[in-house]
């Protein structure tokens, strides 16, 4: 407290502790003379003549902040708030201060951390927005206004429906939901017309809290651009090697007549078989083209044997019975995205490790060539062969019946009588 000359009449122990001055060091003291920085000392004694007769002056019943020193002359950044008392019919002011150091310096940081969040922001091609729980939009930034799908005025409190196509904004929403429930990162993809064509996004919704998210959205046009480019080029490749593998299977089916058509069907119904064990694409491209080849190596093996009306010798079948070795020669140099040569080289293995040419037994042979062992048996009982005529299908089906989980695949086999059985399937 000072009187109406500016003397210190009061002075208590936190403001002992802020300037270091004790109270008889502190006591009849003009403020102005004891804390004030000299530029500030001028404006407070022109203030005095009108306190002393009013009470009234520029600071009195304000908070300002200022700067003061400390005793060892240290300048510290203060809050005054200031009001005056009449006592005796003089009158006196009451300034609470308060050292604000700590609360510029968090300031200061907390400006300085803004910035460098800006910085960040700014380098970030992404668009940020902050949506409440009903999906409506509370802010957002975004570099260049012209990256938005609507102009800021279009889309700042309103809700997502309300602004982007129902089909975007279902996914958006459901999106939206899920991080709020999960309290976690939930993304999805969206595309959007926009003048100068199709663009596309990806957007992250990040949990805040129980009332909103942030929305991060990244523009990958370019991106998915270059992927339909390469699924395009992919599906060309695929679509070339499928035309050689079927050039290469005719190639075998012409020296042997009897069996023309016979990979082919057998490739139809060794996909049909993969399908119906919930086998992915991708495997079923590659039992596809093993199929397809699975006869390559009877190459080797004279057109006369191919073709012999009768019963063949032990000699002849002998020489037969090489052909998924000569196969997995020719195909193992092969770059397939499956292992081709492998499964052409066990099509004729059996589970209980009667077949050739390795005598492999049930989990030394791969689930494709199980597949294609059916396949291949029920196709060629069911075809007539120069030697023999056709079988029934029902005879053909009993025939690998017979020998489920002795010589063939149980759920290959299964598959393959639902398939003929239930859902008529036919070469």
């Amino acid at each position: 407290m000072t009187d109406h000359a500016g003397k210190i009449v009061l002075w208590n122990k936190s403001a002992e502790k802020i300037f270091n001055y004790s109270q008889e060091e502190a006591l009849s003291r003009e403020i102005h003379e004891l804390i004030l920085p000299r530029r500030f000392r001028t404006k407070f004694e022109a203030y005095l003549p009108q306190f002393r007769e009013t009470g009234e002056a520029p600071i009195i019943g304000k908070t300002i902040e200022n700067t003061a020193f400390k005793k060892d002359r240290t300048e510290i950044p203060i809050e005054v708030s200031t009001t005056s008392v009449k006592i005796a019919d003089k009158w006196y002011a009451i300034a609470i201060i308060r050292d604000i150091s700590e609360r510029r310096e968090m300031k200061k940081a907390l400006e300085e951390s803004v910035n460098r969040l800006q910085a960040v922001l700014s380098a970030l091609p992404d668009l940020i927005f902050i949506l409440d729980k009903k999906g409506c939009f509370v802010d957002y930034y975004a570099k260049q206004k012209e990256d938005l799908y609507v102009k800021p005025l279009d889309f700042l409190n309103k809700r997502i429906h309300d602004v982007l196509p129902e089909d975007v904004a279902e996914n958006a929403m459901n999106a939206l939901r899920e991080a709020i429930s999960s309290n976690r990162v939930v993304s999805f993809e969206y595309s959007l017309e926009m003048p100068e064509g199709v663009r596309y996004w990806e957007g992250h919704f990040i949990h805040l809290n129980k009332e909103k998210v942030l929305l991060i959205s990244r523009e990958i046009t370019n991106l998915k651009l270059s992927e339909l480019k390469l699924k395009k080029a992919y599906s060309q490749l695929q679509k070339v090697l499928e035309g050689v593998v079927r050039a290469f299977a005719r190639l075998i089916e012409q020296r042997d007549p009897y069996t023309a058509g016979h990979q082919e069907r057998v490739a139809r119904l060794s996909c049909a078989i993969g399908r119906e064990l919930g086998l992915d694409e991708q495997k079923i491209q590659g039992i596809n083209v093993s199929a397809l080849l699975h006869d390559i190596g009877k190459i080797s093996v004279p057109i006369e044997i191919l073709t012999k009306p009768a019963k063949l010798t032990d000699l002849e079948f002998t020489m037969i019975k090489q052909h998924p070795e000569v196969a997995y020669t020719i195909l193992k140099n092969i770059d397939f995205p499956w292992p081709v040569a492998e499964i052409v080289y066990q099509h004729h293995e059996r589970l209980d490790g009667s077949g050739y040419p390795r005598g492999l037994t049930r989990k030394e042979i791969l689930l494709e060539a199980k597949i294609i062992a059916v396949a291949d048996v029920v196709e060629a009982m069911f075809s007539h062969r120069p030697y023999r005529p056709a079988y029934t299908l029902d005879e053909a089906l009993h025939e690998v019946f017979r020998h489920k989980g002795n010589l063939y695949d149980p759920d290959a086999v299964n598959a393959a009588i639902r398939l003929f059985r239930q859902k008529k399937f036919t070469f």
